[in-house]
């Protein structure tokens, strides 16, 4: 699951809740891992976890799956929740991936 803040925390306590084992995924550690305190404070359950991946980036992508796939052997439904507000420039990046429609073929994407 992307995003721990806001829609992403609450279908984490309510997957939990159903007895799931989640797995956070994003960029900056120090927040994920205070959201997943959070999140496992609230809920009383242990079976949350983070996984350091920046989905802007293929290589951070990959290291991302291959971390996940050294502490799960399976994965059985993948949220991601998510994203920007709003885009307001141009910003050149080299060999980065962005998903939505304002990704340009040049390696040019809009970024906030």
């Amino acid at each position: 699951m992307t995003g721990a803040a806001g829609i992403g925390g609450e279908t984490a306590r309510v997957l939990l809740s159903k007895g799931a084992t989640v797995y956070l995924a994003g960029r900056n550690k120090e927040k994920s891992e205070t959201a997943i305190a959070e999140i496992k404070k609230s809920t009383g359950k242990d079976a949350c976890h983070f996984v350091q991946v920046d989905l802007g980036d293929l290589k951070a992508i990959k290291a991302g799956a291959e971390s996940f796939l050294q502490q799960a052997d399976r994965l059985d439904a993948l949220v991601l929740n998510a994203g920007k507000r709003r885009i307001a420039c141009y910003q050149l990046m080299p060999r980065r991936h962005h998903g939505s429609s304002a990704a340009h073929e040049d390696g040019r994407r809009m970024c906030e």
